[in-house]
């Protein structure tokens, strides 16, 4: 019954944490954890095995561990019983998430200690770090009162990231976890240790001057890259508008912005479009826009190899340098891959869109 799959050894758990065995070598799973997301899994295994039937509980799942430590654990959210002429007996395939799972359930109560029909006109304020608003998020609506999970929290001291002022009201918890971890350059996660959930945060690492992944180096299997004309390159803002003694005006303004204009003189283009805006921060809005439609559009994409990396080595989060068609670029690894069954386990890292490089920003990079 006992099986640790090259490096990787996954256990069964009930609902209420425990762990009740191993999975068989006759298993088969596929396990991808994700950045600041809800991770999935699956899992395969022969109808009359104990930990098929543990696995169709509800409330159970798996904790996955790596070499250097839990990589997942989650719970179970769909047991399917397949059966076949040349197997009679049939397979269950298990599908789980990730204990982040938890936080995407969630909403942010205004005030944590009372019911939803109870909240008034309440909203949540908070002022922190990063990494403080997160945390305290996570307490108040998934480890206190009738909400409670069983979850310990941990934080740096000093805790991480700017500081934030925070106003919310039915805000998603894990959208809140999201927008503290971009302004804080941070990542989190939820694993089981022992009898139960941890919340951990830690700074996105910077491997881009360590480590570069090309096709001739056999990390990737594919790369590409294109540019595009710019989109948009001058907002016009017409629009009437009521003074303070009741009298109209029309305003009409065309905001720009430097690399716009650069671009458009560039591409030899002059792309208007008007808008009607009565919004008093309309400028400002539109100036946004035109600074990501206003310039050349660029576009890449890598493809790792399916056993690439050792995603120990390669945190989620992390960014790395990749060469696109020659060209020189940065990713994000947005996920890890493995895949395992009785004749070993597969390590994949999955990476985002590519930031294409200046060369100046290369030699800044690489010097």
């Amino acid at each position: 019954m006992v099986s640790s799959v090259g490096r990787v050894r996954i256990e069964v758990r009930d609902r209420t944490l425990t762990r009740v065995g191993q999975l068989p070598e006759s298993a088969s799973w596929l396990i991808q954890p994700l950045f600041n997301d809800v991770g999935t899994w699956e899992v395969r295994l022969p109808v009359e095995e104990p930990m098929a039937q543990a696995l169709q509980q509800p409330g159970a799942g798996i904790i996955v561990h790596g070499p250097h430590g839990p990589l997942l654990s989650g719970e179970m959210t769909r047991a399917e019983h397949q059966a076949t002429a040349t197997d009679p007996a049939g397979m269950v395939i298990v599908t789980g998430v990730s204990d982040e799972i938890h936080l995407k359930d969630r909403l942010i109560f205004p005030v944590f200690w009372k019911g939803p029909t109870d909240q008034g006109d309440a909203t949540w304020t908070f002022t922190g770090t990063a990494e403080k608003v997160m945390v305290d998020a996570v307490k108040k609506n998934l480890t206190i009162g009738s909400r409670k999970i069983r979850l310990k929290l941990y934080i740096h001291s000093p805790p991480l990231g700017p500081e934030v002022a925070v106003k919310m009201r039915w805000d998603n918890v894990l959208d809140v976890c999201r927008r503290m971890g971009e302004i804080g350059r941070l990542r989190f996660w939820i694993t089981q240790v022992g009898s139960y959930r941890e919340f951990h945060c830690s700074v996105l690492e910077d491997l881009t001057r360590e480590r570069t992944w090309t096709i001739k180096g056999n990390q990737l299997a594919g790369a590409r890259w294109a540019i595009a004309a710019p989109q948009i390159t001058q907002y016009i803002n017409d629009t009437v508008v009521k003074n303070d003694d009741g009298a109209e005006e029309r305003v009409i303004t065309a905001p720009t912005v430097a690399e716009v204009e650069a671009a458009s003189r560039a591409w030899g283009r002059r792309i208007e479009q008007i808008s009607e805006s009565t919004n008093k921060e309309i400028d400002a809005e539109l100036r946004a826009k035109l600074k990501a439609e206003g310039v050349e559009q660029v576009a890449a994409q890598a493809v790792p190899m399916d056993d690439g990396a050792d995603p120990a080595t390669y945190p989620l989060g992390s960014r790395i340098s990749v060469d696109i068609a020659g060209r020189p670029a940065t990713a994000q690894v947005t996920g890890h891959v493995l895949k395992g069954d009785k004749d070993g386990v597969l390590f994949g890292v999955q990476l985002g869109d590519p930031e294409l490089l200046s060369t100046t920003e290369y030699k800044e990079r690489t010097r």
